[in-house]
């Protein structure tokens, strides 16, 4: 059951990066399409449990809550509660991922943030480059005008040339 819980929160770990980096994209319409959370009874009713929302609203609910059981379940990873709270919350998540999918509300998409990210760290890495490159011309231009001037010197010319 633990192992089974532990894929879940890595799932559920997984999902919500994508979201933060726009992997996935909520339409419009999951602001207006409104479900119940429901669960089943001991008579295997299904029964309304919570108030309407919108499957942005559970979906944002579920992913705030995850990521709070996590951040308390990363200071208290001794604690079996705290393990139950994230399992759950990672479920409810996950749950909520599923029905924005099958009611295709939620997209998957390009993962602009993350190529953003990649863009900006080349960019950098880039810029790096050409600021050593840039130092590196100068140094072999002043290495340059010193044999330059060494080649006049021991060429008996006495005049130091310039370039």
């Amino acid at each position: 059951m633990e192992k089974r819980n532990r894929t879940i929160i890595e799932e559920a770990n997984k999902f919500v990066e994508l979201y933060e980096n726009l992997g996935y994209v909520l339409k419009s319409e999951a602001t207006t399409d409104f479900f119940f959370q429901t669960n089943v009874m001991s008579e295997g009713i299904l029964r309304e449990e919570a108030p309407k929302r919108s499957l942005a609203e559970w979906l944002s609910s579920s992913i705030n809550d995850y990521i709070w059981c996590r951040e308390n379940y990363n200071i208290h990873k001794d604690s079996k509660d705290a393990f139950i709270r994230l399992s759950n919350s990672a479920y409810r998540c996950l749950m909520w991922k599923t029905r924005a999918i099958s009611h295709n509300l939620l997209i998957e998409s390009s993962g602009l943030a993350q190529k953003l990210k990649e863009c900006q760290e080349q960019n950098s890495n880039l810029k790096e480059r050409a600021d050593n490159l840039e130092r590196e011309i100068m140094r072999l231009r002043n290495e340059n005008e010193e044999l330059h001037k060494a080649l006049d010197i021991f060429a008996g010319r006495g005049n130091v040339t310039k370039q």
